[in-house]
């Protein structure tokens, strides 16, 4: 339906463009066989160009409800990234073509099974919390950052082949513990974090919704798994703080990309200050 909109729009809009040009050709020119194969030049041409326009990103999606709003954030770091809306669950700055795109390429996603695989594991933290945790509590905590053969034999025989992985990840992770004490974080408070699995947690959201985007699951098979996440991670975590640097170390860990969150995110008006963390909780 929207697409014939579209293109009821294109037509008219060439319609009028080829008369206005066509009308200006025929007051500089007696030629009126050119006049013509222009008018019909602008006319094509316009109709080309609006239908080669994506107007998804003009589009404003329906606000969730807040117990879902909640669901959402705690996917909210990623999909901010990404130019998203975590009020919303639908996504609009992709189209359905680039999100399978971005599934396939990044996900190995290109069907039902394959997208419905991968969120339920990110949302019980089975991706990527088995090797990050792996490395943060046998090299990290024990403040090793150039590994030797005696310290990678201390982690699973699978990941200690990941050499280069790994050093990339130590030396990430220093740098993102350095910007998160330098923002608010005390040495005390990172310390207490015992698991990574917030860097598969806040990736479930991004993944579900993609996937209903492409038409792969349907949003409430995507619900599913948002809310998963965000309970599970919520009794993983104490607090939003917690969460979001254990977001951002494991991710670090993992594929050695630092993400500056930057002490806004803690202000008095941040929507993580006003979000309850735990189900039921008063802000």
């Amino acid at each position: 339906m929207l697409g014939l909109v579209k293109f009821i729009f294109a037509v008219v809009a060439g319609a009028v463009l080829a008369i206005i040009v066509g009308a200006i050709f025929a007051v500089v020119s007696a030629d009126y066989t050119l006049v013509g194969l222009v008018s019909i030049g602008v006319f094509i041409v316009t109709i080309v160009i609006i239908m080669n326009i994506d107007f998804s990103g003009m589009r404003k999606a329906p606000v969730v409800s807040e117990e879902r709003q909640r669901y959402l954030l705690f996917g909210g770091l990623l999909m901010s990234l990404n130019n998203e809306s975590n009020k919303a669950f639908k996504i609009v700055r992709s189209s359905p073509k680039d999100a399978m795109a971005t599934l396939a390429n990044w996900w190995d996603i290109q069907n039902h099974d394959e997208a419905i695989y991968v969120a339920m594991h990110l949302s019980l933290g089975n991706i990527h919390t088995d090797f990050a945790d792996d490395v943060y509590n046998n090299l990290v905590k024990k403040g090793v950052t150039n590994p030797t053969s005696e310290d990678l034999a201390k982690l699973k025989v699978e990941h200690a082949q990941q050499i280069e992985r790994i050093k990339l990840g130590l030396l990430t992770y220093d740098t993102a513990k350095k910007q998160l004490i330098k923002i608010g974080y005390t040495e005390a408070e990172l310390a207490q974090i015992t698991t990574m699995a917030a860097w598969d947690y806040g990736r479930t959201a991004f993944v579900s919704r993609f996937s209903a985007h492409s038409k792969f699951i349907t949003e409430d098979e995507a619900w599913t798994f948002i809310s998963a996440a965000a309970e599970n991670a919520a009794s993983t975590y104490d607090s939003w703080k917690q969460y979001l640097a254990a977001y951002v170390l494991g991710r670090c860990i993992a594929y050695g990309e630092f993400l500056n969150i930057g002490a806004g995110l803690f202000g008095e008006n941040s929507v993580y200050s006003k979000t309850p963390f735990k189900a039921g909780a008063i802000v």
